[in-house]
């Protein structure tokens, strides 16, 4: 397992990219929690373009 470490300047990097538009996150779906097995599926098979977000709620 590879762990890294978290250093201010480099998350107030992250943050300045973030406020200028320069960096965004890409969400292919938002799935509710009963359908995660089908998400993983989806994950393991490469059919999966981006982040694929839990909705708990």
């Amino acid at each position: 397992m590879l762990a890294a470490k978290e250093h201010a300047s480099d998350l107030e990097r992250l943050a300045a990219l973030v406020e200028r538009g320069q960096l965004v996150s890409i969400i292919d779906r938002r799935i509710p929690l009963d359908a995660v097995p089908a998400a993983l599926s989806d994950l393991e098979a490469g059919r999966v373009r981006g982040k694929v977000a839990i909705q708990i709620a």
